[in-house]
């Protein structure tokens, strides 16, 4: 999945933790610093890499962030990858417009945000339901991708408790997707108990999806090893496993669906 990038101010962590969270569940890979840089510092150089290196550009708007001469840098970076199309900005206001200090930031700056904010569909946090706010975030940012993954999420099937990685397609895939989908689900793995991974340590994953059967042994096929997997088979749905580690032996082990 292409890396989505956080631009915000260190004293807005708390809601934007949330949203790397809720992100990094549905196996999206987020790029963010939490370093609270002084007013004389410079952007480091790995901060100016990943933004280069990023498709989405997430500017979480307060006015936190338009008094950080550091999340200004950041934008003005973000700007280049917009005018040579190669970066989407997606701004997440988490405070209302009308309460924005424009004053904040210089006028040049200040004219480039506020045409961007009227040409470009923001999201707007609403701070007292913030589930509806980050939900609403990440349906903002699978509209753009041609596969979408639902958050992880455990569940016990036929007496096993599996972790659930389902997806959708949207409409039909090219036969060449493979060749330039940006997504490697080896990157979202623990490996031990204590790695905060998505896909956690020690139990079995179920993939389940109406996709092309090619997508489905794309993602399966990296965790062979890895972890016991299963595939849901929507004509019988029935979870089967096509995968088993040697402790598990589990191949070929049908898990019925209620």
């Amino acid at each position: 999945m292409p890396q989505v990038f956080f631009s915000h101010s260190w004293k807005d962590k708390q809601i934007v933790h949330h949203v790397k969270h809720a992100l990094e569940q549905s196996l999206v890979k987020v790029w963010i610093d939490d370093s609270e840089i002084g007013g004389g510092e410079k952007l480091t150089q790995a901060v100016v890499s990943a933004i280069h290196k990023s498709k989405y550009f997430f500017m979480f708007l307060s006015n936190h962030y338009l008094a950080s001469k550091w999340c200004i840098e950041e934008f003005d970076i973000a700007c280049t990858g917009l005018r040579e199309n190669q970066l989407t900005l997606m701004p997440i206001l988490l405070e209302e417009e009308s309460a924005l200090n424009w004053e904040l930031v210089r006028e040049d700056q200040r004219a480039v945000m506020q045409a961007l904010l009227k040409r470009i569909v923001y999201v707007k946090v609403d701070k007292y339901n913030p589930e509806a706010s980050i939900a609403n975030i990440l349906g903002a940012f699978w509209k753009n991708e041609l596969v979408r993954f639902e958050p992880i999420r455990q569940l016990v099937v036929g007496g096993t408790k599996v972790q659930l990685i389902q997806f959708q397609t949207q409409g039909d895939l090219p036969s060449d997707f493979l060749q330039t989908w940006d997504f490697n689900i080896e990157t979202f793995v623990a490996h031990t108990e204590n790695d905060p991974a998505p896909i956690q340590f020690g139990l079995p994953v179920a993939f389940a999806g109406k996709a092309p059967n090619w997508i489905i042994a794309f993602l399966a096929i990296p965790l062979k090893n890895l972890r016991t997997v299963f595939v849901y088979n929507n004509q019988s749905q029935d979870y089967i496993c096509v995968f088993s580690l040697k402790s598990d032996n589990r191949l070929g082990q049908v898990l019925k669906a209620k």
